[in-house]
């Protein structure tokens, strides 16, 4: 009984870890207004990302938003630079 008790107590503990994956999804769009001038900045340096985590091929998703994009392609105000989802 004791047992019973101690792992009824777990289980709301481990069971979101069990379905986290596709619970949500990030999806990001970066643009540039095609209307407004470029800013012209100094390069990052060759280490922008050291010590970053890296996301794996397997986390990445299929993105959602194409439509969107589409939109933003298609109005000529903004260029779409990236659109990843993972």
């Amino acid at each position: 009984m004791r047992l019973f008790r101690s792992l009824t107590l777990l289980l709301p503990l481990v069971a979101p870890m069990a379905f986290a994956d596709d619970l949500y999804q990030v999806e990001m769009i970066l643009v540039r207004q095609n209307a407004e001038p470029q800013i012209i900045s100094r390069a990052a340096p060759e280490d922008w990302a050291a010590g970053a985590q890296r996301l794996s091929p397997d986390s990445q998703r299929t993105p959602a938003l194409g439509g969107i994009v589409e939109k933003l392609n298609a109005s000529g105000n903004y260029s779409v630079l990236l659109h990843k989802a993972w």
